[in-house]
């Protein structure tokens, strides 16, 4: 499916799934720990033959209460700043008039870090742009450096 819809080879088709498992795998790892594959550390087990059906309701009504004193400001915030950067990533990593061959971005303070390599300044500007459409109202602190020039002064992109 991959090798019609982007017209690539299978090798390429390939690479291109390997690296979006890869990208899946770290988003779980931010989200959830380190041990976000650990059966153990985010399902619950009843034994129906032990307990009654009240008591496993009451224990999933208790832990329900739980998690939802956790949702406070502060962590819908975060939240809606990872899912940001997940669209810019996914803006920029996925146009095709790019070639970017390093490109991170992530949540840092109050808004987005965006850092990669570009090709030229108009490729710059565009990404800029880019950014700009998808990341609204969040404020995104822009890295793009150029082949062969050590160093640009990060700017942001608003």
């Amino acid at each position: 499916m991959i090798v019609k819809k982007e017209t690539v080879n299978r090798e390429t088709a390939r690479l291109l799934v390997k690296k979006a498992d890869r990208e899946i795998d770290c988003s779980m790892h931010l989200a959830y720990g380190p041990d976000w594959d650990d059966a153990d550390a985010h399902e619950i087990r009843f034994d129906t033959g032990a307990q009654s059906l009240g008591e496993i309701v009451e224990i999933v009504r208790t832990l329900l209460k739980a998690k939802e004193a956790l949702k406070k400001p502060e962590a819908l915030e975060s939240l809606r700043r990872q899912l940001v950067a997940s669209r810019v990533k996914a803006a920029v990593a996925t146009n095709p008039e790019f070639l970017i061959p390093t490109l991170e971005v992530e949540p840092r303070g109050e808004g987005i870090l965006l850092r990669g390599v570009a090709r030229s300044i108009r490729e710059h500007r565009a990404i800029d742009r880019e950014v700009k459409k998808v990341s609204g109202a969040v404020p995104v602190t822009c890295e793009i450096h150029y082949r062969g020039i050590k160093s640009v002064k990060p700017h942001r992109i608003s």
